[in-house]
């Protein structure tokens, strides 16, 4: 009777090991997303999070800026997306 419990354990943990996740070689996005302070106006809107912000000088670009909180990579959850935004990759 114990034999039956005892690989019904064993089953368990090695599903938990293996079903865990973690980053020993499962996909996901990973790194750290470059902040939106960092990318020039020109990219900003490639980057999730990020927005254009027109400066006060209407008549050049020379003040606009990338405003906002660039998506984490550990929040994105597709490959096409992670693989566009900076300071992310997929693996």
């Amino acid at each position: 009777m114990l034999k039956p419990a005892l690989a019904t354990l064993a089953i368990l943990l090695f599903c938990l090991n293996a079903c865990s996740g973690d980053d020993d070689g499962g996909d996901g996005c990973s790194g750290a997303a470059t902040s939106c302070s960092a990318i020039s106006s020109s990219s900003c809107s490639d980057q999730s999070g990020c927005s254009y912000a027109i400066g006060t000088n209407v008549s050049s670009t020379s003040d606009d800026t990338c405003r906002g909180s660039a998506t984490a990579c550990s929040d994105i959850f597709s490959e096409e997306r992670c693989s566009k935004q900076k300071g992310c990759h997929w693996k």
